[in-house]
């Protein structure tokens, strides 16, 4: 009997020990997919980086596997970076279809909500159709449309009015379009009045906002932002220089595009201009 007592509340352990250990076996699978979830995503950013896009695309497709996807948000990330990348390549008609589900997971979470819609994704919608238009026109006039109507959507963020700050995305976006359409001119007028803020608001802060003075090339921006160095050793502004670094090999590409013309792109699969390839090559422009 007292063996028979001891094997019961053994058993009764080992419930409850299983019971304990059941969910704990649950999440370590779901951080498991989690992982590589992420994984694929980063390897295919830095494909994309690398323009190898056709690669970089195939490692998105693999990141929204159903058994990787626990929460219709997470497919978000990987459809982003396909639409991205397909409007590079100037597949518009499927970056649309790719594009539809932010249209329509932003109505589903409005109703869910009971808030109004903001339009924003309704917007990036407008602007891969106004990309479309131009392609097959060859007027410029859809795109400086949708950059104005973009700047009146999100002017907190861009200049004039900065209320919110530079926002990266923002500007980068407005960038892409003056480079894709070749107005350079616009692209170099915009990183000077962007420039011309953060330099002000260093200024406003009492610190040394004369950087934006003495560092004239890419090249120079760039020395000075090496973080690679020991912290005692490195640039007291090298985080303003990083980006300075970015602003102005976007707009040196403006400049080269503007004198030279666009880079040899035979046997690329897309022919970028000079200022959306040191976007896509920047730490400080998101892609």
């Amino acid at each position: 009997m007292e063996a028979f007592r001891v094997m019961k509340r053994m058993g009764v352990i080992v419930f409850l020990a299983i019971l304990i250990i059941q969910p704990t076996l649950a999440d370590a699978f779901i951080n498991d997919q989690l992982y590589k979830r992420h994984q694929l995503q980063q390897q295919g950013s830095q494909l994309a980086k690398k323009g190898r896009y056709k690669e970089a695309i195939e490692k998105f497709r693999e990141a929204l596997d159903p058994k990787y996807i626990q929460d219709e948000d997470d497919k978000a990330f990987s459809l982003g970076k396909i639409t991205q990348i397909l409007v590079l390549l100037e597949e518009y008609d499927q970056a649309l279809k790719e594009y539809e589900w932010f249209v329509e997971q932003s109505e589903k979470n409005s109703m869910r909500q009971g808030v109004k819609n903001n339009g924003k994704a309704r917007l990036r919608a407008e602007e891969i159709k106004a990309l479309k238009a131009y392609q097959e026109t060859g007027d410029s006039a859809p795109i400086q449309e949708y950059i104005k109507r973009y700047q009146e959507r999100n002017a907190k963020s861009l200049p004039p009015d900065f209320q919110w700050g530079v926002g990266s995305v923002e500007v980068s976006t407005v960038l892409r379009l003056y480079d894709t359409i070749g107005d350079y001119d616009a692209g170099v007028k915009y990183v000077d009045e962007i420039m011309g803020f953060l330099q002000q608001r260093k200024k406003s802060r009492k610190e040394d906002y004369k950087i934006y003075e003495r560092i004239k090339t890419a090249d120079e921006a760039k020395r000075c932002a090496d973080d690679n160095k020991p912290a005692k050793d490195r640039h007291p502004e090298w985080r303003a220089c990083k980006i300075i670094f970015a602003y102005l090999s976007v707009r040196e590409g403006f400049e080269h595009d503007k004198q030279y013309g666009r880079l040899d792109c035979k046997g690329e699969s897309v022919c970028l201009g000079s200022a959306t390839k040191a976007l896509i090559d920047s730490d400080y422009f998101p892609w």
